[in-house]
């Protein structure tokens, strides 16, 4: 297998994370190791004694934030490396910066989106394949549960407009629209591609 670094991508309610649980199983959990990358509780003690020290101190927080977010960032893509493991990436960084700027106001939120942007969808390693698993809102809807108020059904709207927008315009990404295709497929369709 030639790919060591694979990331599959997609809003909530396309099958993403069904797809990435049965892909490392194929794979083999002793030569694959998953990686959220999504918003979940800071991973490092830098990140979170620099966001919890200086969360009370503009313009302080400002920099720090940013500086603990490329930092926690750039240590959940390395850390497995060395492991020699292939390393499934749960979403990538580009979503962190695509989302942000979406919702940044004010003269430091668009200088912490600026600074976010450039670090990840410009100098951050990029993953050696991508999958993009997309599907209408409806139908995400219909597979998730949780989502209960209007708020929430604009934000869902709002990242999946976005993250097409992207996604679907790269010709390194392997798009897969997850509507008319059981799991199975879509996993048969990343795993042939990744042993081609």
């Amino acid at each position: 297998m030639n790919y060591r670094t694979i990331c599959i991508a997609g809003v909530d309610g396309t099958g993403k994370s069904s797809t990435i649980d049965e892909v490392v199983r194929r794979i083999g959990k002793d030569k694959a190791f998953i990686q959220y990358m999504g918003a979940k509780l800071w991973e490092t003690e830098v990140a979170r004694n620099s966001i919890e020290r200086h969360k009370y101190f503009f313009p302080v927080s400002t920099v720090m934030f940013v500086y603990a977010y490329i930092y926690e960032m750039f240590y959940r893509i390395n850390k497995h490396k060395k492991s020699g493991k292939i390393i499934v990436y749960d979403r990538y960084v580009y979503e962190h910066a695509l989302l942000r700027s979406s919702v940044g106001t004010g003269y430091s939120g668009k200088i912490i989106n600026s600074i976010l942007s450039f670090a990840f969808l410009k100098c951050f390693p990029k993953p050696d394949i991508t999958f993009y698993l997309c599907c209408p809102l409806e139908v995400s809807l219909s597979r998730k549960t949780d989502i209960n108020t209007q708020q929430e059904l604009d934000n869902l709207q709002r990242s999946k407009n976005i993250l097409d927008d992207y996604y679907k315009g790269k010709n390194s990404v392997i798009v897969i629209d997850t509507s008319h295709t059981q799991q199975n497929e879509v996993v048969d369709i990343i795993m042939n591609t990744i042993q081609e």
